[in-house]
């Protein structure tokens, strides 16, 4: 078999996966998405070559450091040299619209890609992605789309609490204040997405191919009796099956990241990531994935059974000292200060 891992070098994920998948005996191939003079890429109507490596050999590719481009371009900053700005501007729309055909044309001609670039037009629009998942069977939360206050206010006189994000691209789901409504939420401003909290625990799981990979319990950072950042304790997947398989198909996102919201009754699902970023995962989290991820993607799934989960909560690891994560800490708690 051979895998062939796009990234933007260096890159601790897809480096990390390369060493396994070669551990397991498939031909993995390497490539460095940060054009260089020296690289010699191309494809035509009879073949796809980068460095005179064969694209169309490829049984299968994953890809990271891949996101779409929103073709919008900003309006023009008072002091700032447009021309130079432009420039920089179009030669990333180039370098964006080549990956794009190429990966297009790999995926047409047979190359199982994780994920193909459709999966990314799907995934840019949220409200868009969770409305599809949600008519094809997968639970999600009560969601409105809107910049009407009226709108906004009708949404949250149902649901006493709250979180909102950006319409598209990749984001966090924040609390949903007064102050940020004031300031969010108007009609000379674009539409915003607002969603309940519903009760349960948070996790996040990672899907390959329809398959749930792993499954992360989350706490919370915390700052009595010690600071602390996330914890994170690993669940069986199993439970996610029937949403990841759903989103495989209703979406075409073969590879990606979940934020879930489970309970005793359900899993509703918050969002979709097709650029699932690990690396800052405690080290026994991101070695164990990794290890999914490589059995997964070299098709020996059977040695899966040999792997146990990791036991107990792991701290992500930092390097903040202590006063820095006093700041820290105050400062998220400024932001959702009723004053």
């Amino acid at each position: 078999m051979k895998i062939g891992i796009f990234s933007k070098h260096p890159n601790q994920m897809a480096s990390s996966l390369s060493d396994r998948l070669k551990k397991l005996g498939v031909d993995c191939f390497s490539f460095n998405m940060n054009l260089s003079e020296k690289d010699q890429t191309g494809f035509t109507e009879d073949s796809m070559s980068w460095n005179e490596i064969d694209l169309n050999s490829l049984d299968k590719a994953i890809i990271y450091d891949y996101e779409y481009m929103d073709p919008i371009v900003p309006s023009a900053v008072q002091m700032t040299d447009w021309s130079q700005w432009q420039d920089s501007f179009l030669k990333e729309q180039q370098t964006y619209s080549f990956w794009f055909s190429l990966f297009c044309e790999m995926d047409r001609r047979g190359v199982k890609l994780y994920n193909p670039p459709r999966a990314y037009l799907d995934d840019f629009m949220k409200y868009h992605l969770l409305e599809t998942i949600k008519s094809n069977g997968v639970s999600v939360p009560d969601i409105i789309c809107s910049n009407s206050i009226d709108d906004v206010n009708e949404f949250c006189s149902k649901h006493p609490q709250t979180v909102w994000r950006p319409v598209s691209g990749k984001a966090g789901w924040q609390l949903f204040k007064d102050k940020q409504k004031n300031y969010l939420v108007a009609t000379d401003k674009p539409p915003i997405m607002v969603a309940e909290i519903v009760e349960g625990s948070l996790l996040r799981g990672y899907m390959l191919a329809g398959k749930p990979l792993m499954c992360l319990d989350y706490m919370a950072p915390t700052q009595f009796p010690n600071e602390s950042l996330e914890k994170y304790r690993c669940v069986n997947p199993d439970f996610l099956s029937h949403a990841v398989k759903t989103i495989q198909q209703s979406t075409h996102v073969e590879w990606g990241q979940l934020t879930v919201v489970a309970n005793e009754n359900n899993v509703f699902v918050y969002d979709i990531d097709t650029f699932p970023c690990y690396q800052s995962l405690p080290k026994e989290l991101f070695e164990y994935f990794n290890t999914c991820l490589s059995y997964h993607l070299a098709g020996q799934q059977d040695k899966l059974g040999s792997v146990s989960l990791p036991e107990g909560y792991t701290e992500r690891s930092t390097i903040f000292t202590r006063r820095m994560l006093d700041i820290l800490y105050e400062f998220e708690q400024s932001k959702y200060s009723e004053t």
